[in-house]
C-alpha cells in the first residue's frame, strides 16, 4: 500500500520552511487558529492541483461546507500568509508544498506530488510554476530552498528542477503546469496502479477527497448522494432545448390559430346572415331602379316612336305641299280669272264677294279646330313622364304637372289664359331637359352593360366549378403570375390545386395554419432526433455509470458492518421524471418505437403508446424548465437504509436523522463517505496479486457529535476499509483518537509563525493508552481503578 511519509510546506501560510513525517494513521491536533487546518488545506491543493472547481479551502466539516468565520480564504492566501484584511506575512512568495508516498511492503519506489507556485499581493490569482511528479524520491525542504550565509530562501523553479530531475533522472519526473486534471491522472498512475486513471476517474478522486474535508452532517440521503457520490457530469442539450422550446412555441402558435379560427367560423355565421340583410336590401334597391329605368327607357322609346311617327307624317305632308302648292297656283291663277269676273260681277251685282269671305272664314275655323285638338292629343301623351320625379327631373315634373292640370276640361271655344301660360312655360323648359334626359338613358345603358360583363363572369366560372376545375378561384393576378413561374423554368403549385377550397374565403388561413403545422413536423422531427442522439443516449451512459457506482459501494458496505448492521444505498424514480426514465428503458429493447415521438398518430395498439405521450406533454409544458433535465441525478431520489445483521430488520436514515442522537445521526453519512472513499480507491476489494495504492482520508474536525466509542468505532471501520485516515482535532479530542493513530503532529503557533512537532506512536504505547481508557473497561476493573486511586 503506498502511504503518505512526507508533508513538505515552504512560505505556505504561518509555515516558512516545515518538514512533516508521518506514518500510518495521523492525527493533527492543536488549539483553534493553530494551524492544523492550513496542513490539510495544503494536502488539499496537493491533491486537486489546486483546481478552483474542486477547492474548498478552510472549510469546517459538518456545517454545511461553510468556510471559517466567513473567510474565503484562497491559494494567494496561503502563498501570501494573510493574517486579515491588508495584513499579510509576504508580499510576495514563492511557495512550494509536496507530498511523499512510500510502498509499505517496499515492492515500490517511493512518489512525490507537488505544486510549485508565485503569489503577490498585486494579483487576486496565484501562477503555478509546476504540477509535478518524481517517482523515485521523497522530496523534502532542502530539495526546495537555497541558503544564503544563514538565510533560507525559496529557490528559483528551473534550479529545483534541475535538482529533481538529477536525482530521479528524465524519465520518471513530469511536469503538468497548465492542467490539473492531467496532473491528477499522472499521479493516480503511480499511487493507484490498479485502477483506471481516466478524467472521470481523476474528478471522482479529487471530488471524494475534497467531500470528506468539508462533509455536511445537515443533509438528506438524496443531497448526499448526489454532491458526494454521483459525478457532477451535466449533459449538454442546448440544441435540444431549443429545438425543444421552438416546437413548444410553433404548437402554441397553432393552437391559438386553430382557436381564432373557431371564432372566425362563428363569426363567418354572424357575417353571412348579416350578408343576406344586406345583399336583400341591395336587391330591393336595385329593383326600384331597375323599375324607375324601365319606366324611363319606355317612356324614351314611345317618345321615339312618336317623333318618327311625326317626322314620316311631316315628310309626307311636305309632299303633299307640293302637289298642293301646284293646285293652289292654278287655283290662284283661276281664282285670279274669277277674281277679276267676279269683281267684275261684283261690280255689277255685289254678292260674290260675300260669299267668298264666308268661304275663307269656314276654312279657317275647321283647321284651328284641328291644331287644337292635336295640341291637346299631345300633351295628354306626356303621362308617363310624371314617373321621373327621381334621378335629377324633380323640378321638371312641376312644370309637367302644371300643364296636364291646365289641359283637363279644356275646349276650342273655351281656352283659359293658365293653360297658355302653362303651355308656353312647358315649352321654355323642355329644350334644357332634353340633353339631361338623354344623359340619363347613356347611364342606364352603361350599368347594363357592366351588369352584362359580370353575369359574364360568373357564368363562366360557374361553368369551370361545374367542369371540376380548381382555378376558377384564382385571380388574374395569380394566373398571371403562375405563367410567368412556369415562364422562368419554375413549378408552382397553388393551394387549390392541393386541397379541395368548400370556403374560398378561407383558402388564407388555411395556408398559413398548413405552413406552421409543416414548421412543427420540422421541428418534431428535429426534436425527436435530438433527443434520441444528444439527450437518451448520454442520459443512459450517465444513468449506468451511476448504477455501477452505487453497486460498487454497496459491495464495500455489504463486506463491511458496522455496528452490526449493514448499509446501503436505494434509488427510487421521481415521479415526473418517469416518462424519460421508461423512455430509456424502452430504448433498449426497442429502439425504433421511439420513432412515434411527436408524431402524434400512434395506433390505438401500439403498446408504448402511453409512455410516448407521457413524455411529450412533459416536454411540451411551457412551464417546465428544462434544465432540470441536464442534470442526472434529478431523476431520482436517494435513501440509506441500515439492516440489523442479525434480525434483518431495516431502518431508513431519514428515520433515524428525525428521532436519533446526534452520534445516531452522524454515523450513516460518515459510514458513507468511507465506503464512498473505498470504492474511489478500490481499497476495501483489493485482491492478493495486485499491488494497492494509496487511499488517504482526510477530516477535518471529524466526528464532532460521537462520543468516544463511536469514534473509535468509527476509526476501526475506516481501518477495515483499508483508508489511511488524516484527522484534524483539537487538543481535547485527543483522548479518543490516540489509540488509533500511529503519528501525532501537534501544532502550535506562536505569534506569526506555526510549527508541527511529530510524535510517533508506537504498537506498545498504544495498548498501554487503551488499558487506561475508562471506555473500554468494564465495570469491575473500573470499580477497581477507582478505588486504588
Amino acid at each position: 500500500m503506498m502511504e503518505l511519509r512526507h508533508l513538505t510546506m515552504v512560505n505556505w501560510h504561518l509555515f516558512d520552511v516545515a518538514d512533516i513525517d508521518v506514518t500510518g494513521h495521523v492525527g493533527v491536533l492543536g488549539e483553534n487558529r493553530s494551524g492544523k487546518s492550513t496542513i490539510l488545506d495544503m494536502a488539499q491543493v496537493v491533491l486537486t492541483g489546486g483546481s478552483r472547481r474542486f477547492l474548498r479551502l478552510n472549510a469546517v466539516a459538518g456545517d454545511s461546507g461553510k468556510s471559517r468565520s466567513g473567510s474565503k480564504r484562497s491559494v494567494v492566501d496561503y502563498c501570501l500568509g494573510t493574517l486579515g484584511e491588508d495584513q499579510r506575512r509576504r508580499d510576495e512568495a514563492r511557495t512550494y508544498v509536496a507530498l511523499g508516498f512510500e510502498d509499505k511492503e517496499g515492492d515500490r519506489p517511493p512518489v512525490t506530488i507537488g505544486m510549485a507556485l508565485e503569489a503577490r499581493k498585486s494579483d487576486s490569482r496565484e501562477t503555478v510554476l509546476a504540477l509535478f511528479v518524481a517517482v523515485g524520491t521523497v522530496l523534502s525542504s532542502k530539495d526546495f530552498i537555497e541558503q544564503r550565509g544563514k538565510s533560507q530562501f525559496p529557490a528559483p523553479w528551473e534550479d529545483v528542477r534541475a535538482r529533481i530531475v538529477a536525482a530521479v533522472g528524465e524519465g520518471n519526473f513530469v511536469n503538468h503546469r497548465d492542467r490539473a486534471s492531467d496532473y491528477v491522472r499522472e499521479y493516480m498512475r503511480h499511487l493507484l496502479p490498479h485502477s483506471p486513471y481516466g478524467e472521470q476517474n481523476a474528478s471522482a478522486l479529487q471530488k471524494s477527497i475534497v467531500n470528506a474535508m468539508t462533509l455536511d452532517h445537515n443533509q438528506t440521503a438524496t443531497q448526499f448522494v448526489r454532491n458526494y457520490i454521483l459525478e457532477d457530469s451535466p449533459i449538454g442539450i442546448k440544441e435540444l432545448r431549443e429545438s425543444i422550446q421552438t416546437y413548444r412555441n410553433i404548437s402554441e402558435t397553432i393552437r391559438k390559430m386553430r382557436l381564432r379560427l373557431e371564432a372566425l367560423r362563428a363569426l363567418r355565421v354572424v357575417l353571412g346572415t348579416l350578408e343576406e340583410a344586406l345583399e336583400t336590401k341591395f336587391r330591393e334597391e336595385w329593383i326600384a331602379k331597375r323599375a324607375t329605368w324601365l319606366a324611363a327607357r319606355a317612356t324614351n322609346l314611345d317618345f321615339k316612336t312618336k317623333r318618327r311617327t311625326e317626322m314620316a307624317r311631316r315628310d309626307a305632308a311636305a309632299k303633299q305641299l307640293e302637289f298642293i302648292d301646284d293646285d293652289v297656283k292654278a287655283i290662284d291663277n283661276e281664282i285670279e280669272r274669277l277674281t277679276a269676273a267676279i269683281a267684275e260681277h261684283d261690280a255689277k251685282t255685289g254678292r260674290k264677294s260675300l260669299q267668298q269671305t264666308a268661304d275663307v272664314a269656314g276654312q279657317a275655323a275647321h283647321r284651328a279646330s284641328a291644331d287644337f285638338k292635336a295640341r291637346m292629343e299631345n300633351i295628354r301623351r306626356l303621362e308617363p313622364l310624371r314617373a321621373m320625379c327621381a334621378d335629377g327631373f324633380e323640378d321638371f315634373v312641376p312644370a309637367l304637372e302644371r300643364l296636364l292640370t291646365a289641359t283637363a276640361g279644356a275646349d276650342i271655344g273655351h281656352v283659359s289664359d293658365e293653360l297658355s301660360a302653362a303651355e308656353k312655360s312647358f315649352a321654355a323648359s323642355g329644350t334644357k331637359w332634353l340633353p339631361k334626359i338623354d344623359e340619363a338613358r347613356q347611364t342606364i345603358i352603361a350599368e347594363l352593360s357592366g351588369l352584362r360583363g359580370r353575369r359574364d363572369e360568373v357564368l363562366e366560372r360557374i361553368r369551370q366549378h361545374a367542369a371540376g376545375g380548381a382555378r376558377a378561384y384564382l385571380g388574374d393576378d395569380t394566373e398571371l403570375l403562375c405563367r410567368r413561374l412556369r415562364q422562368s423554368g419554375m413549378a408552382p403549385r397553388v393551394l387549390c390545386d392541393i386541397i379541395e377550397v368548400a370556403e374560398p374565403e378561407w383558402v388564407g388561413a388555411a395556408e398559413a395554419l398548413r405552413q406552421y403545422e409543416r414548421q412543427a413536423r420540422e421541428a418534431a422531427e428535429k426534436a425527436s432526433t435530438l433527443l434520441r442522439g444528444e439527450f437518451i443516449n448520454a442520459l443512459t451512459a450517465r444513468i449506468g455509470k451511476m448504477e455501477r457506482e452505487l453497486q460498487s459501494l454497496n459491495r464495500s458496505l455489504y463486506a463491511h458492518p458496522f455496528h452490526n448492521e449493514r448499509y446501503s444505498f436505494h434509488r427510487t424514480q421521481v415521479v415526473e421524471f418517469q416518462p424519460i426514465l421508461k423512455i430509456i428503458e424502452i430504448a433498449k429493447t426497442s429502439p425504433e418505437a421511439l420513432d412515434m415521438l411527436f408524431r402524434g398518430d400512434a395506433p390505438d395498439d401500439f403498446p408504448h403508446k402511453d409512455t410516448i405521450r407521457a413524455l411529450e406533454v412533459l416536454l411540451e409544458d411551457p412551464d417546465k424548465d428544462f434544465t432540470q433535465f441536464e442534470d442526472y441525478r434529478n431523476f431520482y431520489t436517494f435513501e440509506i437504509h441500515m439492516e440489523d445483521v442479525a434480525t434483518g430488520r431495516s431502518t431508513r436514515w431519514e428515520q433515524r436523522r428525525g428521532t436519533g442522537s446526534g452520534a445516531e445521526q452522524q454515523v450513516p453519512i460518515y459510514v458513507a463517505i468511507g465506503a464512498s472513499l473505498a470504492a474511489v480507491y478500490g481499497s476495501a476489494e483489493r485482491r492478493t496479486g495486485k499491488p494497492s495504492g494509496f487511499a488517504l482520508a482526510m477530516f477535518d474536525e471529524a466526528f464532532s457529535k460521537m462520543d468516544g466509542k463511536n469514534q473509535r468505532q468509527m476509526m476501526s471501520f475506516y481501518k477495515n476499509l483499508g483508508l489511511q485516515f488524516v484527522i484534524a482535532a483539537p487538543f481535547e479530542k485527543r483522548v479518543a483518537v490516540l489509540e488509533h493513530m500511529d503519528t501525532i503532529v501537534e501544532v502550535d503557533r506562536i505569534g506569526e509563525q506555526s510549527r508541527a512537532t511529530v510524535v510517533e506512536l508506537k504498537e506498545k504505547a498504544k495498548r498501554e493508552l487503551m488499558a487506561i481508557d475508562p471506555d473500554l473497561m468494564s465495570e469491575d476493573e473500573l470499580g477497581t481503578r477507582l478505588a486504588a486511586e
